[in-house]
This record gives C-alpha cells, sequence and structure tokens, in this order.
C-alpha cells in the first residue's frame, strides 16, 4: 500500500504523547514565569525532541495566542521563546 502525503503528515500516537508530555512541561514553565514586567518566557529544548514533535507543539501554541520562536546558541543549546501575540492577556 502506498502511503499519501496527507498520511504521512500525520501524528502517530507515540507522537501524540510526546506533544502532550512536552505541552505539559512547557505550561509549567510559563505558569512560573510569565508575568505583566516580563512577557517573555524561554523553555530549553531537548535535543532528542523530533523535529515534527516540536513543529506540533509550535503551531499549537501560536494557535493559542503566543509568539513562539526557536534559538539555538552553540554553548547553551537549542529553547524556544515564547511571547503572546496580543496584549489582552
Amino acid at each position: 500500500m502506498t502511503i499519501t502525503p496527507k498520511e504521512a503528515g500525520q501524528v502517530t500516537r507515540n507522537e501524540l504523547m510526546e506533544i502532550r508530555k512536552l505541552e505539559r512541561d512547557i505550561d509549567k514553565v510559563i505558569m512560573e514565569k510569565f508575568s505583566e514586567s516580563d512577557r517573555s518566557v524561554c523553555y530549553n529544548l531537548d535535543a532528542s525532541i523530533p523535529d515534527r514533535v516540536l513543529k506540533k507543539v509550535c503551531e499549537n501554541y501560536r494557535q493559542a495566542g503566543w509568539n513562539v520562536r526557536k534559538e539555538y546558541d552553540q554553548r547553551e543549546g537549542a529553547w524556544l521563546e515564547f511571547r503572546p501575540i496580543r496584549g489582552d492577556y
């Protein structure tokens, strides 16, 4: 059976579990660090997170009202920066 592009792009059950875990971890960091005075929150990434999982997580947060940017520094590794898209929080 030949797979279609649509089927190839679907999230697997294991990926969905990874997405949920990563979102719980990110939510915890955002809840702890977000404030009116510091509207930017950074979440350090584990290098083992698959790209497809990370892309879906970023998409979910963008839909929820966050501007998400992936940053990388050779010394500190990779992280995601979250900022609210709009000021009505």
